[in-house]
């Protein structure tokens, strides 16, 4: 990351916390906020231009500007990005032409002074407001907390907003097929590239040289199957890896055009990734049929060890005999 951007995003992110905290305690009519908002919209208003709009985006709990990782440091940035993360929003571009009173209704929105969330609201207030130079992608879905991972619906993580060198760094390890050795040894960044599926779904069309080669697309496509299912601990995990998997599917399918050709070759996709899904489902039934095992080998200890002291001609014997007869099992 250049030393330059880093100082001036996290300046930025800074100011853009600390007013919002501001706008919630006295809303952004307030002289001194109107004042700070003025500032701000300054500095916002210089890092866009006619190519390159400023783009804020979230993606597993990551916060970025411009595709550069920006960390939290004390209580109120993190305040801002759980605002940011809780609004259910995936990136907001802001473009050239943008206005003050368009930035001030952004930092409303931000600030959760207007009390919107999800796509259907913060679409409805901001049409109702007449915005026209911030462009918003939304999450399609949360995955479970187990992981705190989002999907987008939208191209969040554009590959020209990411950091050249982490890029550069998931390619190389994907075309040696080693992102899954490497994925427990990096960053969050490069684990939230390797669960967005548009990303994954653009990389791969980019890497395949031949389109008509099923050989090049199954090393590819297993290379990101190996990780995802190295990463299944439970049939909850599981599930969320599949919707990656299916979200990656349909993501590169939408790329090719429409012809027989490539409804020839989506067969031949279409295979590859039903053995990655299967795979992927038999390792977390697997490691079911492993807990629930070592569960029942616990229960049958016990079992034994009180069917051992039980008098044969008692009562207690007889009865649980014929439980455990009904029940097939008949070992003891």
């Amino acid at each position: 990351m250049d030393k330059n951007n880093s100082h001036t995003y996290y300046n930025l992110f800074s100011s853009l916390a600390h007013i919002c905290t501001i706008v919630r305690l006295y809303t952004s009519n307030h002289p001194a906020v109107k004042k700070r908002l003025g500032e701000i919209f300054i500095k916002a208003n210089a890092l866009i231009s006619d190519k390159h709009p400023l783009v804020f985006s979230i993606s597993q709990n990551i916060f970025f500007i411009n595709g550069e990782e920006i960390k939290a440091k004390n209580a109120v940035t993190k305040q801002f990005i759980k605002n940011f993360h809780d609004l259910q929003i995936g990136s907001i571009e802001l473009t050239k032409g943008l206005t003050l009173e368009e930035f001030s209704i952004f930092m409303n929105l931000l600030s959760r002074a207007e009390g919107v969330q999800g796509e259907g609201q913060i679409k409805q207030y901001l049409k109702g407001k007449g915005v026209q130079h911030l462009i918003i992608l939304f999450a399609a879905y949360k995955l479970v907390k187990e992981t705190e991972d989002i999907v987008e619906k939208d191209t969040v993580l554009k590959i020209d907003e990411l950091p050249p060198d982490l890029v550069e760094r998931f390619t190389q390890d994907l075309k040696k097929s080693e992102v899954g050795e490497q994925f427990k040894k990096q960053a969050k960044g490069y684990k939230s590239i390797a669960h967005d599926p548009t990303f994954l779904s653009k990389l791969v069309n980019n890497l395949v040289k031949a389109r008509d080669s099923a050989e090049e697309y199954e090393k590819m496509l297993w290379s990101i199957g190996d990780y995802l299912i190295d990463e299944v601990e439970n049939l909850k995990t599981e599930k969320i890896n599949r919707k990656i998997l299916d979200a990656l599917k349909g993501q590169l399918f939408s790329l090719w055009e429409k012809g027989e050709k490539e409804e020839q070759q989506k067969e031949k996709i279409q295979k590859i990734f039903t053995e990655i899904s299967d795979t992927m489902q038999l390792k977390a039934l697997a490691l079911l049929y492993k807990k629930r095992k070592k569960s029942l080998e616990t229960v049958t200890k016990k079992l034994k060890k009180i069917w051992s002291v039980l008098p044969p001609e008692s009562r207690t014997y007889k009865k649980t005999k014929e439980i455990l007869e009904k029940i097939g099992i008949s070992d003891f």
